[in-house]
């Protein structure tokens, strides 16, 4: 391959925060919670997720966008009408596109964000929290001597980290390679966690990664990746179990919205 052969390979980062439970966010006496999706870790492209963000990379063209962020319906528990957030971006930044004869580098932040449309009863749809993910994730193509191309993909996700956390990349022909996984944090419940963790525009760690993907003479994936997949496609664990502490805290939480639905509007 010579320096002067063109870049190729185009390319889908998918970023998903998604509810491992079958039902999650119970936390009043009657049933309230809502449907979860219900899996473990995939790359399956349309697998259901609480909040989806996804990139694309066209080397070809040298142009780096955020095409779609979308939510999958949230339905309530004895609520067969769901309804759709509509998710949205903060912070968007497709940062530095540099290259040379021998790599090209991309480089982007954002902040994505979205609500629960169907709060429980009697809760304001204002003072619902947010699940939100922030990504710093750098794209590397690098030209090797032997005329090899290999796919350098690195960076970090922060933010809740609730429920659960999962990134990917896809490439033209649709193979994936995982990227990182947040799990659920220990001690954090699947009925209280809604309150506990998702107010504030918090920027807890989820995960970081450094993935190094050969790439063939098309641009897309070389090799054999199921092992590399197989690792995440497991049930992440749901803890339920919470500390004297986190009980406490999370009751003061819930005595807080109570008496904000008490407070008369005085408009």
């Amino acid at each position: 391959m010579s320096d002067a052969t063109p870049w190729k390979g185009k390319f889908k980062i998918y970023v998903r925060a998604f509810a491992p439970f079958k039902v999650f966010g119970n936390i009043l006496p009657e049933p309230q919670g809502y449907h979860g999706d219900d899996r473990g870790y995939s790359n399956d492209e349309n697998a259901t997720a609480r909040l989806h963000h996804i990139i694309e990379i066209d080397s070809p063209s040298n142009t780096i966008k955020n095409t779609r962020n979308l939510c999958s319906k949230t339905l309530r528990m004895r609520d067969s009408k769901g309804r759709t957030a509509m998710p949205e971006r903060k912070l968007w930044k497709a940062g530095t596109i540099k290259s040379n004869k021998n790599y090209k580098r991309f480089h982007f932040t954002s902040h994505i964000y979205a609500g629960n449309p169907v709060p429980p009863r009697g809760v304001p749809k204002d003072i619902v929290p947010n699940i939100d993910i922030f990504t710093d994730i750098t794209i590397t193509q690098t030209k090797k001597l032997n005329g090899e191309v290999t796919l350098l993909v690195s960076g970090k996700l922060t933010g809740d980290n609730f429920p659960c956390t999962e990134v990917f990349i896809t490439d033209a022909k649709g193979t994936s390679v995982f990227l990182g996984v947040g799990q659920l944090q220990y001690g954090v419940d699947k009925d209280i966690g809604p309150i506990t963790e998702l107010p504030g525009e918090n920027t807890r760690p989820i995960c970081t990664f450094n993935v190094n993907i050969p790439m063939d003479k098309d641009g897309n994936f070389y090799g054999d990746f199921s092992t590399h997949n197989k690792k995440y496609k497991t049930k992440p664990i749901q803890r339920t179990e919470l500390t004297a502490d986190e009980k406490e805290r999370a009751a003061i939480r819930a005595e807080v919205i109570r008496r904000e639905n008490q407070r008369p509007n005085l408009l």
